[in-house]
């Protein structure tokens, strides 16, 4: 957990050796700064979860850990709108990890990925076809990137009061959304990029103590992609996503 510390005299950290809280790394929108423990060594950390720009007032050598933000799901309901007959969840968003990087002195755009949006359409009023949300956005800052989930898709097959539809498929990304037909699971999500075609989504640690990544929707009662450090839950859009900034403390 991020902790902001303070004072030094005993033992504690100095923020005065915190760039995040020193002024010589600022930001333009709200964020979380303090302190982690990585691996034994001691972090300043920065957690960003809105788009802003980040202005240095020195060169830090800095890693970044980012994700996407997740993809919106698909939901196909019935013609009375007793049950929703498909879903498909949205992807989580993908991960980036990047260490050593020069931050130089001057202002640096953050962008952080949007939520992608849900879409709800009815099985027997809506025209055969595919129907999908949308994706997530990509969260970047300089040449460094992390793309977000797909979005879910379900099948409308007619728009007669009898035609059917089902979930088709969940979105991929850093973890794979589900998929589920008439209120059953059929397809369970991946997690930790497991299945999906995502990077392992654990911030700085390894995935087996990671507890930050996001989780897809399920296909079932959840079923919108993840972004930062959330699961899917409920129907709607996905989650935005976030960037992580840590300096070591020397």
């Amino acid at each position: 957990m991020l902790v902001k510390m303070g004072g030094g005299a005993d033992g504690t950290p100095d923020d005065s050796q915190n760039p995040f809280i020193n002024g010589d790394i600022t930001f333009s929108a709200p964020w979380q700064v303090g302190y982690e423990v990585y691996d034994g060594v001691l972090y300043a950390e920065a957690i960003i979860v809105k788009s802003g720009t980040l202005t240095a007032t020195k060169q830090y050598l800095i890693d970044l850990w980012m994700i996407g933000g997740g993809g919106g799901d698909a939901v196909a309901n019935s013609f009375n709108y007793n049950t929703q007959d498909g879903r498909g969840g949205g992807g989580s968003g993908h991960t980036t990890l990047a260490l050593a990087v020069t931050l130089t002195v001057g202002t640096h755009a953050i962008t952080i990925g949007a939520a992608g949006a849900n879409k709800t359409v009815r099985c027997g009023q809506t025209s055969a076809g595919t129907y999908s949300g949308t994706a997530g956005g990509t969260t970047t800052i300089g040449d460094q990137s992390a793309t977000g989930g797909s979005p879910g898709s379900v099948s409308i097959y007619g728009s007669s009061s009898s035609s059917g539809c089902n979930g088709r498929s969940g979105g991929a990304g850093g973890s794979k959304g589900g998929t589920a037909n008439s209120n059953s699971i059929m397809t369970a999500p991946g997690e930790n990029g497991t299945p999906g075609d995502g990077h392992i989504m654990s911030r700085f640690r390894d995935a087996a103590h990671n507890k930050d990544y996001g989780r897809t929707g399920t296909g079932a009662s959840s079923v919108k992609g993840g972004g930062w450090g959330l699961n899917g839950s409920g129907y709607g859009s996905g989650t935005s996503g976030a960037l992580v900034i840590r300096i070591p403390v020397e």
